[in-house]
């Protein structure tokens, strides 16, 4: 279903904790799709609610109140990682559009195309 969406789009997986047996074949076919795609990150709940069976309600499953918020919090921290990541990086690409000067056989400046070829 992935590969419906379009690469340039974000698509974020929230793997899970449980005491079903079904939560390591399930949190393994979750971070093998995000390493097969570029544009999927992996949120990491098993591992950020390690030692916290407080936040779960007697099933192990389902959270109480004080789970719900962390498990907010961990989404809204991945999310606000994701955009200054990208933002970091769109602003590192505009910076590289801009001509530099170069020291070499000759001083002269560059200017990268579209490709990021570099035009004297």
């Amino acid at each position: 279903m992935i590969e419906l969406v379009p690469p340039e789009k974000a698509v974020y997986l929230v793997n899970v904790r449980t005491p079903l047996p079904s939560q390591d074949t399930n949190n393994d076919l979750l971070a093998q799709a995000a390493d097969a795609y570029d544009n999927v990150t992996l949120v990491d709940w098993y591992s950020y609610s390690s030692g916290h069976d407080d936040w779960f309600d007697g099933d192990g499953t389902h959270l109480k109140p004080s789970g719900c918020e962390r498990y907010l919090d961990m989404i809204q921290a991945s999310l606000v990682a994701a955009y200054e990541k990208e933002a970091a990086l769109k602003a590192a690409q505009e910076n590289d559009t801009q001509p530099r000067i170069t020291w070499g056989p000759f001083i002269g400046v560059e200017h990268p195309g579209e490709d990021g070829a570099v035009e004297a």
